[in-house]
């Protein structure tokens, strides 16, 4: 199973614009964020993105409620869960610090943290991830996407996957899997 990690496992878009709120004097939620590239989300002539550049800023992310206990269940049951990620190089380490922080199951030194951008090569059971182009582009058996507003006008479109809302979801959908195989 490869889960992504920002805005399936951590809040990685809140702090975001909470630091934007900040230093713009705005007041963007996280309905505002509408699609995937934020740059077209803000007010011309400031930056959301910048703050993924930063030293340190992927250390604040904390994990969604639930996906701890998710995350924990799945690895004691047995499943083999690989964290798939995509990220700037000024922030892969301070990621992998997180994860390993936030989800001891995941560790470098293990090599259960995939540092990947093109999801695509990826081949397994399940894919949870918010992104609609890796929903749409992969290869594994089964696709849950992370609901999120930049993913809300993504349908059918020929793709079978599953709309998931929470690690309640993820967890439940990943046992009816299980299910209807045995």
């Amino acid at each position: 199973m490869f889960f992504d990690a920002d805005d399936v496992l951590v809040e990685a878009t809140l702090p975001a614009i909470a630091r934007y709120n900040e230093e713009y004097n705005e007041n963007l939620t996280m309905s505002d964020i509408r699609d995937f590239n934020m740059v077209d989300c803000v007010r011309p002539g400031t930056s959301i993105e910048k703050y993924y550049n930063e030293p340190g800023f992927y250390r604040t992310f904390l994990p969604r409620p639930g996906m701890q206990e998710c995350i924990s269940k799945l690895f004691h049951e047995g499943h083999e869960i690989f964290i798939a990620t995509s990220s700037p190089i000024t922030g892969i380490l301070d990621k992998i610090e997180c994860y390993e922080e936030h989800f001891p199951e995941f560790s470098w030194s293990l090599g259960n943290i995939i540092p990947i951008t093109s999801k695509h090569v990826l081949y397994g059971d399940l894919i949870v991830d918010d992104k609609m182009d890796n929903i749409l582009e992969s290869s594994c058996r089964h696709k849950f996407l992370m609901d999120a507003p930049w993913n809300q006008d993504f349908t059918y479109d020929g793709v079978l996957y599953t709309r998931v809302y929470g690690a309640n979801d993820v967890y439940n959908g990943i046992q009816s899997l299980i299910l209807s195989v045995t």
